[in-house]
């Protein structure tokens, strides 16, 4: 065992990030979606690695590593931005690869939203000085993971079937509050954990 001096200093990182929890209709669509892909998927061998349920969510911010010292006033921050902001109403599109110049995942796409992309911009002159330089990602595009994949499947007509169900495209959903969140890696994929949940003002 490695012994350290009394005074050696630790510094210990967590990963962090702030994401939009989905209402439980809307969830329960994309389980219903995400397992017909996999059926379809798995006839054409296609290897994909398929996000759990439990971790669907809208990304707001990524903060990424930052010292777990950061904690308070992170939160101190996500408290302040958020009292006063309306919550948030978007409107889901479609299901379909992603990104589009560089497709690796399969997304749950929202259409662009101003109020979404204001709050995710807020949250990075908050949060900026908090993440570890080059390592900050805010995505202004709403969108919901369900899986994964090193190299695109071939997609042919019949891959791009499998994603042109429209009972549910162009409806909205309202999210109420938003997460912070801690990631934790592990070799079956990332799991998180809530660390804390900001309600948004209601009464705009």
């Amino acid at each position: 065992m490695n012994k350290f001096p009394k005074n050696h200093c630790f510094s210990h990182r967590i990963r962090l990030f702030v994401s939009l929890p989905l209402p439980e209709p809307f969830l329960n669509y994309l389980i219903r979606e995400q397992k017909k892909q996999q059926k379809f998927f798995q006839k054409h061998n296609a290897k994909i690695r398929w996000v759990q349920p439990k971790n669907f969510h809208i990304t707001l911010y990524f903060i990424g590593e930052t010292e777990e010292k950061n904690l308070k006033p992170i939160i101190a921050g996500l408290k302040q931005e958020t009292r006063f902001f309306p919550p948030l109403k978007l409107t889901f599109q479609k299901i379909n690869f992603a990104p589009p110049e560089n497709p690796r995942m399969i997304w749950g796409f929202f259409a662009p939203n101003q109020k979404f992309s204001q709050l995710s911009f807020n949250m990075r002159k908050i949060l900026k000085n908090f993440c570890f330089k080059n390592f900050y990602f805010s995505s202004s595009l709403p969108h919901v993971t369900l899986g994964r994949f090193s190299s695109l499947p071939k997609i042919s007509s019949n891959f791009n079937g499998i994603f042109n169900d429209s009972s549910i495209r162009y409806s909205q959903i309202k999210i109420n509050n938003c997460q912070l969140m801690q990631s934790h890696l592990t070799p079956q994929g990332a799991q998180y954990s809530l660390i804390k949940t900001f309600n948004f003002y209601k009464n705009i």
